[in-house]
């Protein structure tokens, strides 16, 4: 009998040791099951699942995870909305930008305003420029600003589609981002514009790249169990169930007033690879007075009276490989590392901030901009670039050689 008691007893405990086991194991698989969920790419069979992955992309491949938690804390602390997730209108857009630009230069913020409103939303919903999203998210935001600086090229598979390289290529990216500015810039009479229902690859163009963009991208890896092997994610949704980017639509304009307002901002802003501020170009009234009264004089065309077309446009910008270069100081104050902490932005008031933000750029001396990847300084020979007075061990432009060098060579 007692030898069928601990018989009894022996088995129950292996019972127990075995469901234990079992239990055990369940669970592993549950968990591993959950851990290989968690890395699961989620779907993208909608218009706006595509530009949130394209969003996403951009965000992980072209800035770092502590570019991203400080983008958005400025963001957040510079935003008038009260919502949970907030916005910039068009004034948040000004006073942001007037946080690190001298006072004289305020009155052409103020008139570039719109202009820069409408870029910053249409850029930011590429591969949509033309058919922009309707609010200014951080989302957007990001991409805007990730366009505008060029750190998209950093990408091996750039949404340009166009890799770095020669100088051909760099050439064909120039051409990319002077299209994607008008577009974003230009305004349309909406009532006036008919969209054909047939579409060919010309005008998908920018789609056909974003969802390259996507596609190449679209695989996920189990970091826990087996990171060496890569599997791919759900099917993206083909580009002939999704809306046409409308790649080649360059009609509207863009107004004049805004226009030159902006060419002053961009023109001010041209010392940055000098290690100087726009304060600097300021200075030189007439000299910058004059600059942008030649580049305005480049961009007007006496048959145009309703502003400045694609044409005139592209004809001027092309012959300047650094006027646009000046976004990069224009937005300094969001990519700018190192100098302040995001902590000290959300913790700060506005107008705390702000001024941490203003003595971050002027402390940073550019360093943030000379990072590979950031921003390819102009591929023009250093004759054109930097000449005058030495200092230290970099070459410093002369302010009015600058505006000249600028100037002139839209003028060719």
């Amino acid at each position: 009998m007692l030898a069928h008691i601990k018989e009894d007893a022996s088995g129950d405990c292996s019972l127990r040791l075995f469901t234990s086991a079992v239990s055990y194991v369940n669970m592993g698989q549950s968990t591993s099951a959950q851990s290989r969920e968690q890395h699961r790419l989620p779907p993208v069979q909608s218009i706006d699942q595509f530009q949130d992955r394209v969003r996403q992309l951009l965000r992980r491949n072209c800035l770092s995870r502590q570019e991203v938690t400080r983008f958005r804390s400025v963001f957040n602390k510079f935003s008038s909305a009260s919502e949970a997730s907030p916005t910039w209108n068009e004034s948040d857009l000004v006073k942001f930008l007037g946080v690190s630009l001298p006072d004289e230069l305020k009155p052409a913020l103020e008139a570039a305003g719109p202009l820069l409103y409408r870029c910053m939303i249409r850029v930011g919903s590429f591969p949509y420029q033309t058919q922009p999203v309707s609010a200014l998210t951080a989302d957007v935001a990001m991409v805007a600003v990730t366009v505008l600086l060029r750190r998209h090229e950093s990408d091996a598979s750039t949404i340009s589609g166009i890799g770095s390289g020669d100088e051909e290529e760099e050439v064909r990216r120039a051409e990319w981002l002077r299209r994607i500015l008008f577009q974003s810039m230009a305004t349309r009479d909406s009532s006036a514009t008919s969209h054909s229902t047939s579409r060919g690859a010309a005008d998908d163009e920018d789609l056909m790249r974003a969802h390259k963009f996507v596609s190449s991208h679209n695989k996920w890896r189990d970091w826990e169990r087996n990171p060496k092997v890569a599997h791919s994610g759900p099917p993206v949704i083909p580009v002939s169930e999704l809306p046409s980017s409308r790649s080649q639509d360059l009609s509207g304009s863009i107004a004049m007033p805004e226009l030159e307002a902006l060419v002053k901002l961009l023109l001010s802003c041209q010392l940055y690879p000098t290690e100087d501020g726009p304060e600097i170009l300021v200075r030189e009234g007439k000299e910058l007075d004059a600059g942008v009264a030649s580049i305005v004089a480049a961009l007007h065309e006496p048959n145009e009276t309703s502003g400045v077309t694609w044409e005139s446009f592209n004809r001027a910008f092309s012959e300047s490989p650094t006027i646009m270069s000046g976004f990069t100081r224009l937005f300094a104050p969001l990519v700018v590392e190192d100098q302040v902490s995001y902590q000290h932005v959300d913790s700060e008031i506005k107008a705390k901030a702000a001024r941490l933000l203003r003595d971050a750029v002027s402390a940073s001396r550019w360093r943030v901009f000379r990072r590979e990847g950031v921003l390819p300084f102009p591929s023009r020979p250093s004759s054109q670039l930097s000449f005058g007075r030495k200092a230290g061990s970099h070459t410093r432009m002369c302010p009015s050689c600058t505006l000249r060098t600028a100037t002139s060579i839209l003028q060719h």
